[in-house]
């Protein structure tokens, strides 16, 4: 069961998995961040101008002090991986049983490190900057830590923040990618810690600038992959995005795809986009969908496509989706599982015709 998005006091679930990827940590395995040290969290603590950055590959990427907080002169600097101290592995002492994540999206590097309050109100912000094997790769990391395979519109999702790159913002945490590189800082107040909405204001307060301090000076587009880039934006839920380097919707050689969710008034729908290297890998992918059970062929749309019935757990609903071909982009637009799990499919879902219609449009602006 997935609990209320309150770091410390009631953990974190943001990792998710397909069929096909590692399974899902249990809520709390981001790890936390340690204790504030009473002699740092003392007014003053950054009056020389915070810690140093015990690693010279990522300390230009983490300015000694931002606001009220500095690097926490009494703490330690984790690095792990290339031209770090220790081995990749080692992630899997902070992430407690979550890093086959990590790995499976080809992390390279991680670094950790602490930020304390200089002004003695007991706030620690944690810090750690993951580099992964691509932008790509990265992106699809931060759409796990964000959906987790939850519903968008669950009202303990985390919300959009402004941080200069893609950003989301849960009580007591914040996600931003940029380039190949996924920032996450978790908040923790020794004097907040049993007052929810305390701690909530404090750190929507202070991470935000935490985060744009670090993403300032780390290189890297805040561009998202090409494929995400052809979702429409009309009707599009905030951080309604999900990159996903393996399989999608449980079908095979759908690999590097972006879905987005929908929502029309009263009705829900999802968006396919996969962007292959050239039309001969769009045509297997396309034949992939045309090879499952039911799958039936639709004329008249793009430069082939087909309709299909698609059930993603043994105990989802089946969804609708019609999917189509143009040059190397394949296109589908199909039902919202969440939607059909709780109300009636004609009122909450898209016609074949609208679908259809949707799917057109996207192909039409398609480059």
């Amino acid at each position: 069961m997935r609990l209320p998005m309150v770091l410390l006091t009631c953990g974190l679930t943001l990792l998710a998995c397909s069929k096909q990827d590692p399974p899902r940590p249990d809520p709390g395995a981001r790890g936390t961040p340690p204790p504030p040290l009473d002699k740092t969290t003392q007014p003053g603590a950054c009056q020389g101008g915070g810690g140093e950055v015990k690693d010279p590959v990522s300390a230009p990427f983490f300015p000694r002090k931002l606001g009220v907080f500095c690097v926490n002169p009494e703490g330690e600097t984790q690095a792990y991986g290339e031209k770090a101290p220790a081995p990749i592995d080692g992630i899997c002492k902070m992430f407690d049983g979550g890093c086959e994540l990590y790995r499976t999206h080809q992390v390279k590097r991680t670094v950790s490190l602490d930020y304390v309050d200089g002004e003695g109100k007991g706030s620690t912000v944690n810090a750690i900057l993951s580099q992964f094997a691509t932008s790509d790769h990265a992106y699809a990391m931060f759409t796990h830590r964000v959906l987790g395979g939850e519903d968008p519109l669950r009202p303990d999702m985390p919300k959009k923040t402004e941080v200069g790159a893609p950003g989301a913002m849960g009580t007591g945490s914040l996600y931003a990618v940029k380039g190949p590189y996924l920032l996450e800082l978790s908040y923790v107040n020794s004097e907040e810690s049993g007052d929810e909405k305390k701690l909530k204001a404090s750190a929507e307060r202070h991470l935000p600038v935490v985060a744009r301090g670090i993403l300032e000076k780390l290189p890297g587009t805040v561009t998202p992959p090409a494929a995400v880039a052809q979702l429409p934006s009309e009707n599009l839920l905030p951080l309604g995005v999900a990159y996903t380097l393996g399989k999608t919707l449980g079908v095979e050689g759908t690999d590097h795809s972006a879905q987005g969710f929908y929502r029309d008034g009263e009705r829900r729908y999802r968006a396919l986009v996969l962007l292959k290297d050239d039309p001969e890998q769009a045509k297997d992918v396309l034949k992939s969908f045309g090879k499952l059970k039911g799958a039936q062929e639709e004329k008249n749309l793009g430069e082939a496509a087909v309709r299909v019935m698609l059930q993603e757990q043994n105990d989802d609903p089946k969804a609708e989706w019609i999917v189509a071909r143009k040059g190397r982009l394949v296109v589908g637009v199909g039902d919202d599982n969440f939607a059909l799990k709780g109300g009636d499919a004609a009122k909450v879902s898209l016609s074949k015709d609208e679908k259809i219609k949707r799917l057109k449009t996207i192909l039409e602006a398609s480059k």
